[in-house]
Parts: C-alpha cells; structure tokens; sequence
C-alpha cells in the first residue's frame, strides 16, 4: 500500500491553528458585551418606569458570562429580595408590613388625614392582600432586546475571526 501524508499544519495560518481560542475570546467578549447593554438597559426601564423608592433595586442589577466548556450565557440578575415582586407582581394574600413602610419612607410619602405611618402601610397591605398587583416584567422585556443585541454582538465577532484569519 502506498501511502502519500500532507502535513497541513504547515499550510495553515498561525490564526487558524488557534481557530478554537480566537473563536472563543471573540464569543466570550460578545457575551460579555451583551450582559453589559443587558444590565444597563434593565436599570433604565427600572428608572422610567419610576420603580426606584430606594437606590437598592437598582444597585443589585448585575450581570456575569456563565461558561461551560463551549456554552456562553450572557446573565443580568438582582440580588435585591424584592426583585421578583417588582418583575412578577404579586397576587393576593398576606403581605408583611415592614417592607410598606420602608417603601414610603423611601419614597418620601407621608400618610393622609392624620394616619400614622404604621396605619397608611396597614392600609397599603390591606389592599395588597385583597388584590395584589400586576407585574412590571422588566427583566422579560430586557430579555427580548438582549436577543437582538447578542445577534449584532455575534455578528461583529464573526466579522472580526474573518478579518483575522484573511
């Protein structure tokens, strides 16, 4: 049997041996990219949508790449407790009062008609365990953009492992 070998290595360009790292730093930096604009995007619907009492929902908004071997995710969460009334909303049922009257102390609102404090928050969550409250679903919403931005994000690392391996 004959047999006749081209070593390839020989052929290629440098970049192309290193194919797998430069795709994966290019990927890892769309990624990156994407859980940035995510975030920041995220904090301004939080901010227009007028759901900041205190700076604490707000200064929880992060974001991380989770990587497992080949798989990229661009993450943005909150560490903020309340974080999943404000994206889910709240259905009926009992409704601690504490976390009212921090809510109006932060906000600022001072009760009506001579109530005191403790009794505006006893209304408030009253009201809240007879019909709870509609979601604001920032994080869906942010979501759905970030889709998009992860597209042209994805698209420009591709633009730039061609440009590199031309």
């Amino acid at each position: 049997m004959q047999l006749a070998e081209v070593d390839f290595d020989v052929w290629l360009p440098a970049d192309l041996l290193r194919l797998d790292e430069l795709m994966h730093r290019e990927f890892e930096t769309a990624a990156k990219h994407t859980a940035v604009q995510g975030a920041d995007r995220l904090r301004h619907k939080i901010v227009e949508g007028g759901a900041v009492a205190s700076s604490a929902l707000l200064n929880s908004i992060d974001w991380e790449v989770d990587e497992e071997g080949y798989d990229l995710a661009a993450v943005i969460f909150s560490t903020e407790q309340h974080a999943v009334w404000v994206e889910e909303g709240r259905g009926p049922g009992p409704v601690p009062v504490g976390p009212i009257i921090e809510w109006m102390m932060d906000k600022g609102i001072t009760p009506r008609d001579g109530d005191t404090l403790e009794q505006a928050a006893h209304a408030i969550a009253n009201h809240i365990a007879k019909t709870g409250f509609e979601g604001r679903h920032y994080f869906e919403t942010t979501l759905d953009e970030m889709e998009s931005i992860a597209i042209e994000a994805i698209e420009r690392a591709v633009a730039r492992i061609n440009r590199r391996l031309s």
